[in-house]
């Protein structure tokens, strides 16, 4: 979860039995979702600081759950994916007409990594 904030994708994922990597740089947000981990009784990875600095590879599953757009970070995601291939969630504020845009800059995005894109 690349912009965990207090953790309502994390928490969520941790508790369905999923391993999960949190990283947010708000120190409040971070220590609110340590606190969610320990009264929900789950374990994360918890990670504060800018997750594009963070080394991971292999993931399966990313969420981009940054309003009103992770536009900056898709590379990121698209390299933090295992060789396999995997799922990226992307959360944008879009308007209803522009919807094809975002979806085409988000394809070219994540080609440019060499995935093949699905949407």
């Amino acid at each position: 979860d690349m912009f965990a904030g207090i953790g309502y994708w994390s928490l969520l994922l941790a508790r369905n039995g999923h391993t999960v990597i949190a990283s947010d740089w708000n120190p409040d947000a971070v220590r609110a979702l340590k606190r969610g981990c320990e009264l929900n009784q789950v374990t994360v990875d918890v990670r504060e600081g800018d997750c594009l600095k963070a080394s991971v590879k292999g993931v399966n599953r990313i969420i981009c759950g940054l309003i009103p757009t992770s536009e900056f970070a898709w590379e990121k995601a698209g390299n933090s994916l295992s060789n396999a291939g995997g799922w990226i969630h992307i959360h944008e504020n879009v308007k209803e007409d522009e919807q094809g845009i975002i979806e085409r800059k988000i394809s070219a995005s994540l080609r440019a990594c060499g995935w093949n894109v699905r949407i």
